[in-house]
């Protein structure tokens, strides 16, 4: 997810592709470290009215 979001954001409201492999090397270093965590949750919903 994080070199998508790289891609996404670079160039977009004066982010630089630089500023954001920063982010991305930053956020990396610190998973390594045990110290981030990204979680991604999906949820889908099916309501049935009863007969």
């Amino acid at each position: 997810m994080i070199d998508l979001i790289v891609a996404f954001v670079s160039g977009r409201r004066g982010i630089t592709r630089e500023q954001a492999e920063t982010w991305a090397n930053e956020l990396r270093a610190q998973g390594e470290q045990g110290e981030y965590f990204f979680s991604l949750n999906r949820y889908l919903f099916k309501a049935r009215k009863p007969l």
